[in-house]
């Protein structure tokens, strides 16, 4: 039987949480769709690198320089095809964005495609916000 790949789509305003998922010893194979742009390129991914025993981070991709769902739309796409094809490989895709990202968009993305549309599942939408005292 055929089980769609789940995605949780993730709008953040720090890496926090992303690190702790990739560095907790749950078992899980993730891939991590990272979308940064501007000065942020390339920090998240050094931190989750350098992070406690080294986390096993079994694909990564990142899409920087513009908005995930309107300027680099089409690089998601083709970056969760390409991780479909390596489904026996994975467990989870892990999409993060910025905590400013309107998650509407980026949820029909996964319909936009056909192959993408049966492959893969919305598991949920998180945001990660902060309280300051």
């Amino acid at each position: 039987m055929f089980t769609a790949m789940p995605i949780n789509l993730r709008l953040d305003f720090d890496s926090q949480l992303v690190n702790y998922i990739l560095n907790a010893q749950h078992g899980k194979k993730i891939a991590v769709i990272l979308n940064e742009f501007g000065e942020e390129i390339g920090v998240e991914r050094a931190m989750i690198n350098e992070g406690e025993g080294g986390a096993l981070v079994e694909e990564w991709v990142e899409l920087a320089n513009g908005c995930i769902c309107c300027t680099v739309k089409h690089s998601l796409v083709q970056a969760l095809e390409q991780l479909i094809q390596r489904k026996e490989r994975l467990d989870h895709i892990l999409l993060e964005t910025t905590g400013l990202a309107n998650p509407a968009p980026l949820a029909s993305v996964l319909w936009l495609d056909d192959q993408l549309e049966s492959a893969v599942k919305l598991d949920s939408i998180v945001t990660v916000s902060f309280i300051l005292r």
